[in-house]
């Protein structure tokens, strides 16, 4: 009996031995073991919801455990980060952040959390930003823009929400012109904002650029693109001309990337940071994200986390300038 006791001791000591030398603790050696829940902030069918769609049908494939979508919208994305930053450190919440959810809103106004309720997964991708008008206005350059806005006070605009990166960098382009009277009318999402602008309830909109080459493609439609906030010509619609090239020296661009929320076994993390970085560097994914004009843009932990701390430290200065920084 005493031998049969040692050698099922030994067996045990040399299965735990050989699970330490893979680096991978017993309690969470089988990762994942059901369905995984990301979060997105905003509503079905938007940029953000698209692109998550995408990366999270991959990540199904990888993990070999469901990883579906889950829209909890309002504040910006903020409604949504906070829930995620609620809940349970255990890999199975995974929310997509952007510039705007964890950069700026927590910068504003008491959301629930900051970028520190969250460990980085990754960053997907990014894209510039647009401005925009009805092609049956008299506007038909950002140089005629900034004119109506300057012998027009109180003009409305919208953009992918209040709060958003989108809707500060509209505010940032517009402070930096002297002109400090605009009406940012709320909205959720950027075919929310074409719905105001076409109905006339706006006079411009600030949106993702993903919204202008189906526009495009259809003729000039109703809509018409004054620029986008690129470095230099956006792949997708270079016929648009960039912010830089009508004399205003600013470029701005939106990304995303996924996060869990603090606490989460490195175990854990290892596993779903090896898994984004395979599904998003894939070109497969290069290729399907192109088609909805997204420009693939990973960066691993380590480098999204130094992009969130710029970003943070760009945006403390921007909304400490227009008044809006969050009093403590």
């Amino acid at each position: 009996m005493a031998c049969k006791r040692l050698g099922t001791l030994t067996a045990i000591a040399l299965a735990l031995a050989a699970t330490a030398s893979t680096g991978i603790t017993p309690a969470y050696a089988e990762f994942p073991e059901k369905p995984i829940k990301v979060i997105v902030g905003f509503r079905a069918g938007g940029a953000t919801d698209t692109l998550t769609k995408l990366v999270a049908q991959s990540l199904t494939k990888e993990l070999g455990q469901a990883v579906v979508t889950l829209n909890i919208t309002g504040g910006g994305g903020a409604v949504g980060t906070a829930a995620a930053a609620r809940a349970k450190a255990d890999g199975y919440t995974i929310v997509v952040g952007s510039n705007g959810t964890l950069t700026v809103n927590p910068q504003i106004r008491n959301t629930g959390y900051t970028h520190e309720s969250f460990v980085a997964l990754g960053r997907m991708a990014s894209v510039p930003l647009g401005w925009a008008v009805r092609t049956s206005d008299e506007i038909k350059s950002m140089t005629d823009l900034v004119a109506h806005l300057k012998s027009n006070p109180r003009t409305k605009f919208t953009s992918v929400g209040a709060g958003s990166s989108v809707h500060l960098a509209a505010a940032l382009w517009a402070e930096s012109l002297g002109i400090k009277d605009l009406v940012h009318i709320g909205n959720r999402g950027g075919r929310g904002a074409i719905v105001k602008l076409l109905s006339g309830e706006v006079k411009f909109i600030t949106i993702s650029a993903t919204n202008f080459p189906s526009q495009l493609k259809k003729g000039i439609g109703d809509l018409r693109p004054l620029a986008v906030t690129s470095d230099g010509r956006w792949e997708y619609a270079d016929q648009i001309p960039t912010l830089m090239e009508q004399g205003f020296n600013q470029s701005f661009y939106s990304w995303w990337g996924l996060f869990t929320p603090t606490g989460t076994p490195q175990a854990i993390l290892a596993t779903l940071r090896a898994a984004v970085k395979k599904v998003v560097t894939h070109p497969d994914m290069a290729a399907t994200m192109k088609k909805f004009y997204f420009t693939p843009a990973y960066a691993d932990h380590t480098a999204l986390a130094k992009i969130i701390a710029n970003d943070l430290a760009i945006n403390r200065k921007a909304l400490a300038s227009l008044g809006k920084l969050r009093k403590k």
